[in-house]
């Protein structure tokens, strides 16, 4: 084998021992989440955002036209199961929730739905955070709308840290 040949196999074998390396601490950042930090969030979320989720937009939209319904003196708040449970939504005063799955969620929208429906759209794990978009959605047939508020959750400490990101308004 000449120099150059020994040399050049060096350079690759370098080269892949630091991709490999650098895979594993890739892996080894990935968040595992346990359902004690999906409550966590959940909880973060609805005490930061619900009010400011459920008030009228800025600019006139068709989200400000969503029916409020009341029960025994207690706001209805309708809730998507989509990418939690119902146990990590925490209680909010005056306000009463409705839980409603996926196939319960398509009927309304069939049905001429008029209510806003709250929903985690996205709770995934991006490396050493978690991404989190908590949404206000109406379905008016054949179009979804919705206010979506996006957040970044990072563990430090042993806690959850937010960054909230901002908010996007969208018809679909």
């Amino acid at each position: 084998m000449s120099m150059n040949s020994k040399r050049a196999a060096a350079v690759m074998a370098l080269i892949a021992a630091l991709t490999l390396s650098a895979h594993a601490r890739e892996r080894k950042l990935r968040l595992r989440l346990t359902n004690d930090d999906r409550k966590a969030i959940v909880e973060s979320v609805f005490s930061d955002r619900f009010d400011e989720l459920n008030a009228k937009t800025s600019k006139p939209n068709i989200l400000n036209d969503c029916l409020h319904q009341v029960l025994n003196d207690e706001t209805v708040a309708f809730i998507s199961t989509n990418n939690i449970e119902r146990r990590f939504v925490l209680k909010i005063a005056g306000v009463h929730f409705e839980f409603m799955t996926p196939d319960e969620i398509k009927k309304g929208v069939k049905a001429s739905y008029r209510h806003c429906l709250f929903e985690f759209t996205r709770f995934e794990v991006a490396g050493s955070a978690v991404m989190v978009d908590f949404s206000k959605l109406l379905g008016r047939a054949p179009y979804f709308y919705s206010e979506i508020f996006r957040y970044e959750f990072t563990k430090v400490a042993a806690k959850w840290q937010r960054k909230y990101i901002g908010s996007v308004i969208s018809e679909s």
